[in-house]
């Protein structure tokens, strides 16, 4: 049986689990991209653009406060050209995990359903490296992120 990989990164911050958790409920727009709401709420959708012909749309499915982020892809819109790959965004889940390795805070996203046979693995797993492991590093660690900015 073969175990299917799906796409994590890992990235440990000098930073506070309430400074992450507000990363990732208020401040998306500091480190991602353009958001139109804040995902702070159970239930909640929201979208994070990136200008006008790339976006995506999520569902809050479970927030537990300063450890775990739940997010499902309801709508997806991407200007990467790449067939079928708004279709393999469409249902798949992000797991958001917070938690302590010593006296750093450890974040971890599990994109489930971002996996290396995808047709956008290369070009999606790239941003999300960039995005967590580059921009909202630097955004929990000296205030300035490196969002897509218009």
């Amino acid at each position: 049986m073969k175990t299917i990989q799906h796409y994590t990164c890992a990235v440990p911050v000098r930073s506070h689990r309430k400074k992450v958790f507000e990363s990732l409920t208020k401040n998306i727009g500091a480190w991602w991209g353009t958001c139109d709401t804040n995902p702070d709420d159970e239930g909640k959708i929201f979208k994070v653009s990136f200008g006008e012909d790339s976006f995506w749309s999520f569902k809050v499915v479970k927030l537990t406060p300063f450890e775990r982020i739940t997010w499902q892809c309801v709508d997806s819109q991407q200007d990467h050209h790449v067939e079928g790959m708004d279709e393999e965004w469409m249902g798949t889940m992000l797991y958001w995990t917070i938690g302590n390795i010593g006296n750093k805070v450890h974040l971890t996203l599990k994109h489930e359903g971002l996996t290396p046979d995808g047709v956008c693995y290369d070009v999606c797993s790239r941003g999300w490296d960039f995005y967590i492991m580059d921009s909202l590093k630097r955004y929990l660690e000296t205030g300035q992120g490196q969002p897509y900015v218009k």
